[in-house]
């Protein structure tokens, strides 16, 4: 039998949101993250984007000396990830090198990331988010579909799906501490 695992910390940097509790509370609203005339993409055939709002400066500020060498997605990444080891009450100057793992992805595979940590805010706030654009589902469809506000209810456990390119299929099974 393989050994238990725990989320211990979610740190999210989205269009939706500059943290998690941010995102979390723009799902929950069932807001988009869509950001309609983008000056960035002024004169360009499409100018709508799905685009974190920090500038490059904000973010400089935000992650230090090192930021410039970085490019912006790698900035995004440390932010990330500081807010999860926070969430966590990890200390990373008492890790042994040896013994941590960092797995870092692109931002097609971050889609399912988003997904799971999502997931995760589910089980430990309690409430399920709405579905984006659903105002109902269609006549017929026997699944519970959360629309307009969240719902509250004890969540046990919930399951997060993803699939990429070349087929690519990860689902989690995600359990609340008892």
């Amino acid at each position: 039998m393989t050994a238990p695992v725990a989320v211990t910390g979610v740190g999210l940097l989205t269009p939706a949101g500059q943290d998690a509790d941010a995102t979390w509370d723009a799902v929950c609203r069932g807001a988009g993250s869509a950001a309609a005339h983008d000056p960035e993409l002024a004169g360009l055939p499409v100018d709508f984007s799905c685009r974190v709002p920090l500038s490059r400066e904000a973010l400089d500020r935000r992650v230090g000396r090192a930021a410039w060498r970085m490019s912006r997605n790698a900035v995004l990444a440390v932010l990330a990830a500081r807010e999860a080891v926070r969430d966590a009450g990890l200390d990373p100057r008492t890790w042994n090198g040896d013994r941590v793992a960092v797995v870092v992805g692109h931002s097609l595979g971050a889609a399912g990331d988003v997904g799971a940590a999502l997931t995760v805010l589910t089980v430990q706030h309690g409430t399920v988010p709405p579905v984006a654009n659903l105002d109902a589902p269609a006549p017929g469809f026997d699944i519970d579909c959360v629309t307009d506000e969240p719902r509250r209810q004890d969540v046990r456990v919930a399951v997060s799906h993803s699939f990429d390119f070349g087929g690519h299929n990860v689902v989690l099974a995600l359990a609340g501490s008892s």
